[in-house]
């Protein structure tokens, strides 16, 4: 009797220990499941939204990008938030686009055309005409290699041609332009990347390590010049009307 007495004794003891045990380890995987759900929900959010990893399949962007370098792009600069728009494609940007031949698929390619703009290829290079420059103006390109400097060619086309963008439609290519495929291809099918499919902007490579590095745009010297331009033309305006204001 005694002993069954200090069995239930010592049961009795141990239950709320178990017991405390059973909810200490459903707490924890409570809060296991709802940090995963919270990370999982980030990852998800950022990979669609914000940041997006790529692989470089080919050798279109050689020198500046290489067959199977990682890339990270910017999706964000791209987006519009309740309306209003954060950024827009620039001409010289290096983005990730899904192609009007095959948007099930991505390809990295630099902006040439923006909207509105009218792009020439002749001789080998590129031309562009816009409201800014109506005379058009030969677009600088330092980022090609000796390779492709002056070998921007229609394939199996006429040595020159013309396009003119409408809204919201952009003219791409690749840097090693002698093994691209890219608007000048897809003339038969529609030569421009609409706005909404261009994923982002290519902003870092970071694999492989020693290729680790920050992707810059560029700046074409026209388009410097012209902003230069209209900065000053502000300012003188701004000047002449403070000195109307002074002296009335």
């Amino acid at each position: 009797m005694n002993e069954i007495d200090n069995t239930k004794s010592s049961w009795q003891k141990i239950a709320p220990i178990l017991q405390s045990g059973k909810k200490y380890f459903f707490h924890l995987a409570l809060e296991v499941i709802l940090n995963a759900v919270v990370i999982a929900t980030l990852v998800i959010f950022t990979r669609f939204f914000i940041m997006a990893p790529f692989q470089v399949d080919g050798p279109s962007m050689l020198p500046n990008l290489e067959n199977k370098d990682y890339i990270l792009i910017n999706k964000i600069g791209y987006s519009s938030i309740l309306g209003l728009e954060i950024g827009s494609p620039q001409r010289g940007d290096i983005v990730v686009l899904r192609p009007p031949t095959d948007p099930s698929v991505f390809y990295v390619k630099r902006v040439i055309g923006l909207p509105k703009d009218k792009i020439e290829i002749k001789n080998g290079n590129v031309y562009i005409y816009n409201l800014t420059h109506p005379e058009g103006f030969q677009v600088d390109e330092p980022y090609l290699s000796e390779e492709n400097v002056e070998h921007t060619y229609l394939p199996g086309r006429s040595a020159s041609d013309s396009y003119i963008l409408a809204e919201d439609q952009y003219f791409v290519m690749g840097d090693n332009r002698v093994h691209s495929n890219d608007s000048r291809e897809w003339v038969s099918h529609a030569p421009f990347v609409h706005r909404n499919n261009i994923e982002g902007k290519v902003m870092f490579i970071f694999w492989p390590p020693p290729k680790i590095q920050i992707v810059h745009g560029y700046s074409y010297k026209n388009e410097i010049l012209e902003k230069e331009f209209v900065e000053e033309k502000i300012i003188e305006k701004e000047k002449k009307l403070e000195e109307a204001t002074q002296a009335g």
